[in-house]
């Protein structure tokens, strides 16, 4: 499960995986959720885009497919910037895999058409991926994140 937290003046998103019967932590969880990826988008800094969960909504489902959490953002309470972020992590140890921004080089108004991530569940078959966007999806296939 995802949370959300304000610690101090910063706001924070950490992936936990709980045992069901007792509530502990188990992986070494929770972990920290950050990532990083070029761009010159809306927020960026030498070009570089940050996930940044003030401005980032974790409003749809996680999907486990193959040992992979995956999980999707759109952004918060509809204000810009617009970007929508996929994340995937190792199931079994919470590892970072992979990390992707659906606007990292726009973010505004004008280029938020394809980067919120709807609140609809990302959906897999195979190595491919779907993730529901507003007003359409994107799709990408992949071999691994």
């Amino acid at each position: 499960m995802i949370t959300k937290t304000q610690e101090g003046p910063d706001v924070v998103e950490r992936l936990h995986a709980l045992d069901i019967t007792t509530g502990a932590e188990k992986f070494g969880g929770p972990v920290k959720i950050q990532a990083t990826v070029p761009g010159q988008g809306t927020n960026s800094s030498n070009g570089l885009l940050s996930f940044d969960p003030r401005t980032a909504h974790q409003r749809a489902g996680l999907l486990f497919v193959n040992g992979v959490v995956y999980i999707a953002w759109g952004s918060f309470a509809d204000t810009p910037p617009y970007h929508g972020w996929v994340m995937a992590y190792d199931g079994n140890t919470l590892q970072q895999l992979g990390a992707f921004a659906t606007t990292p080089n726009g973010g505004n108004l004008d280029c938020s058409a394809n980067s919120t991530i709807s609140a609809a569940t990302p959906s897999a078959q195979s190595a491919a991926m779907t993730v529901p966007s507003k007003p359409a999806a994107f799709h990408c296939t992949a071999e691994k994140p």
